[in-house]
């Protein structure tokens, strides 16, 4: 905001607002004066030029000051005041005592002490006052002369001398209220200037800190929208690692406006922390080369790795730390955050900028909260990675148990069944046979189960009614159907069978338990074992190996 400055400037436009009063008005007074100073018959001729001549010039000095701004406030000055002295002593020596002379002198003087400094003031008075003692002295000895009949007191000394008290006295009453009031007024300007400025230094300060707070607050606020923009997209990424890590390093690079930034994994022995993604070119080729950096000893980032902490290097020129890195020659400034997960360090996240000093306490927040999302979402792409791996195993796993189930179920009894007008028959009881099997179109789909074949569905028709593809995938979805419904019915089988075997152990198991006598335990035994399995022969035998005897409870 800008403020005036009232002291510098008020006795200038104080002394040009006068000026420009002196020459609207003046110019009547200039013409009187030059009419009455040529009516006049009593001045001599030469005087009466030489007043005409000064009012003339007066008047148009008066007016160069009063109308041109690019003359210094000090010419301006010093021209009114001659001005002023010059008329006062031309009506001094034309018309002594009783002309305006005196006015003019004490004018002149007042004048003086406005708009000069009060040391300045008080010899613009000595002048005043010397300059109407010297008239006085020069009327009273005669060397200047006026007739009688137009100023009688002219030459006498004792008029002289009270004319200059008179004026002495009237001068000093109006020079000191003058100059107490404006030595007053000065330094309330002063004081009004001093305050102005503190308010001013007050408000810029408070607007540069409005402004470094609103820049601040503002980069603060891209910080969180790009942090929250790279967390969306990284749970919305592929869940692959390798994905995740470079769309992660690009994020973050366009995001935040970074040079470069890259993910290192530590490997198994955590010795190493090797390059997995980068987002610049520089950091492309690294990757290429497989670049690693040994953990506690290589870089910020093996300081982060050992430290559990982040590392920061505002000028890389002076961080002994630092690794200097030929593939990334503009890098200023460093920041190294460990990826923690369990509080273990999986990794780190580099960030490199071209800027010195680029990175802050608050920085430090924001990025390492991104940091650990990071760390979360690779540790989620790990374990999703896991868990699908393990599912593929066990549904690989499922589907040869199963697939060998149903090779010895049908080792013991294959399972055919044919359809014909005749009915529906085991294909090994049936008798009729086509005759011309090359007269019928055939359409074989393959019965399912879990991508695995277990069988076949034969179809066949008369030539003249070919098979479309919606039929073909009709009779497919029926082979997949029936994949599911035998195997679910297998399943049943096992099951009940698996219900009875318990059932029945727990059976022989209740009647051996009902009786306490061993030998009836054992005749019960051979005798449930027997109606179980429907044997023939069923023998019980107690007794211990041969190497077995020898210390018995």
């Amino acid at each position: 905001m800008e403020w005036s400055r009232p002291s510098k400037d008020w006795r200038s436009q104080v002394l040009n607002g006068l000026l420009r009063g002196i020459v609207i008005f003046g110019f009547v007074a200039v013409a009187a004066g030059i009419y009455n100073t040529l009516a006049d018959p009593l001045l001599p001729s030469g005087t009466k030029t030489l007043l005409s001549i000064a009012y003339v010039i007066a008047y148009l000095a008066t007016l160069a000051i009063a109308f041109i701004n690019r003359i210094p406030y000090g010419v301006k000055t010093a021209t009114l005041l001659g001005i002023l002295y010059l008329i006062g002593v031309l009506g001094l020596h034309a018309d002594g005592l009783s002309g305006d002379g005196r006015v003019f002198i004490l004018t002149f003087a007042v004048v003086g002490a406005i708009f000069l400094e009060r040391k300045f003031a008080f010899g613009i008075l000595g002048i005043a006052i010397g300059t109407l003692a010297v008239f006085g002295w020069l009327f009273s000895s005669g060397t200047l002369y006026i007739p009688p009949e137009h100023l009688a007191n002219t030459a006498d000394a004792g008029a002289w001398t009270t004319g200059t008290l008179v004026e002495l006295m009237l001068a000093i009453a109006a020079i000191l209220p003058i100059t107490y009031v404006i030595q007053e007024l000065e330094r309330d300007i002063h004081t009004t200037e001093e305050l102005l400025r503190e308010r001013e230094s007050r408000q810029e300060g408070l607007e540069q800190t409005i402004q470094e707070r609103t820049k601040e607050l503002e980069r603060k606020t891209r910080q969180l929208q790009a942090a929250s923009q790279v967390a969306r997209e990284i749970t919305s990424v592929s869940h692959n690692v390798e994905d995740l890590l470079q769309n992660t390093t690009e994020l973050i690079s366009k995001e935040f406006g970074f040079y470069h930034a890259g993910i290192f994994l530590l490997d198994a022995k955590k010795e190493y922390a090797i390059l997995q993604a980068a987002s610049s070119e520089g950091g492309k080729r690294m990757l290429e080369r497989g670049h690693r950096l040994r953990v506690g000893v290589q870089g910020v980032v093996g300081a982060a790795a050992v430290d559990k902490r982040p590392y920061i290097a505002l000028d890389v020129g002076e961080d002994a730390a630092h690794f200097v890195n030929p593939d990334l020659p503009l890098t200023r400034s460093e920041m190294a955050l460990p990826l923690i997960v369990n509080d273990e360090v999986i990794g780190i996240l580099d960030i490199q900028s071209t800027n010195e000093q680029a990175f802050t306490q608050e920085d430090i927040g924001t990025l390492q909260t991104l940091a650990d999302q990071v760390a979360i979402a690779i540790q989620n792409a790990r374990l999703l990675a896991e868990s699908r791996s393990a599912i593929e195993e066990l549904q690989a796993l499922s589907t040869r148990e199963t697939l060998e189930a149903w090779r010895k179920r049908l080792r013991q009894r294959p399972l055919k069944y044919r359809y014909t007008p005749l009915g529906t028959f085991p294909a090994s009881d049936t008798a009729e046979e086509d005759t011309h099997p090359t007269q019928r179109l055939r359409l074989k789909v393959p019965i399912l189960l879990r991508g695995q074949s277990i069988g076949t569905i034969t179809l066949s028709r008369p030539p003249d009614f070919p098979w479309t593809e919606q039929e073909s995938n009709l009779a497919k979805t029926i082979g997949e159907q029936i994949g599911m419904a035998i195997e679910n019915a297998r399943l049943v089988e096992n099951t009940r069978a698996r219900a009875q075997r318990e059932e029945l152990i727990s059976e022989v198991s209740s009647r051996m338990r009902a009786t306490l006598d061993m030998d009836t335990v054992l005749q019960t035994a051979v005798q449930e074992i027997q109606k179980a399995l429907n044997l023939q022969t069923v023998e019980v035998t107690l007794g211990l190996p041969e190497d077995a005897q020898g210390d018995t409870p």
